[in-house]
C-alpha cells in the first residue's frame, strides 16, 4: 500500500514579501503597459515603446486610441471593467498603422483627422485594387485579404492579465504578444 503523506509549504506564511517596483515588472514584460483611472498610457515596455516609433512618446496617450480590446468580449473598454476584471485573461489588439505615425505630426484637429483617415483609406483602397488585379476576372477571396499577408495592416495581439497596484492607482497589463 502506498501511504499518503502530507506536502509541506516550504513558504512561511508569516513573512511578507519585498514589494517589486514596477520598472521591474516592465523589464520582465516589454509588452506590458501601466493604466491609470483616466485610461492614460503611464508606462510601458521597452519593446511596446520601440513598436510605437520614435517620433512621439506613447506616453500619456488614451489606451483607447491605440488599443482595441478583443477578449474578453461584449464589454466596453472602460476603467471599471479592467479593475473587476483582473482574474480574466485579456486580449488587447495594438493598432501599429493608427497613432504612431501621425500623432507626432502635432495637435490634432477634425481636419487634421479627416485628412489623415482620407489617406490611410486611399491606401486600403489601393491595396485592394492591386488585390483585385491579380485575380484576372476572378472575385476576391477573404484569404487574399488576411491580416497577415498586407504589412501595412499589421497589429500586434497581447494576451495577458490586469493587475491592479494599489500604491499608485494604477493597472498593469502584464503581457506578451500572441
Amino acid at each position: 500500500m502506498r501511504s499518503c503523506t502530507k506536502k509541506v509549504s516550504h513558504l512561511q506564511t508569516s513573512s511578507k514579501l519585498k514589494p517589486v517596483p514596477c520598472e521591474l515588472l516592465l523589464n520582465l514584460f516589454p509588452f506590458g503597459m501601466l493604466i491609470n483611472p483616466a485610461m492614460e498610457i503611464i508606462g510601458v515596455g521597452e519593446r511596446l515603446m520601440q513598436v510605437w516609433g520614435e517620433k512621439s512618446s506613447i506616453l500619456g496617450h488614451p489606451v483607447t486610441e491605440s488599443f482595441r480590446m478583443r477578449r474578453p468580449k461584449g464589454i466596453s473598454f472602460t476603467w471599471k471593467n479592467l479593475f473587476y476584471l483582473r482574474s480574466v485573461m485579456f486580449s488587447l489588439e495594438f493598432l501599429c498603422g493608427g497613432m504612431g505615425s501621425n500623432s507626432a505630426e502635432g495637435s490634432k484637429t477634425p481636419e487634421t483627422e479627416h485628412v489623415a483617415d482620407k489617406k490611410t483609406t486611399e491606401m486600403h483602397v489601393d491595396q485592394l485594387a492591386v488585390s483585385a488585379s491579380n485575380t484576372i476576372g476572378r472575385p476576391i477571396s477573404p484569404y487574399q485579404l488576411r491580416r497577415e499577408s498586407n504589412h501595412g495592416l499589421r497589429n500586434i495581439l497581447l494576451k495577458g492579465q490586469m493587475r491592479y497596484i494599489e500604491d499608485i492607482n494604477a493597472i498593469m497589463f502584464l503581457c506578451s504578444p500572441v
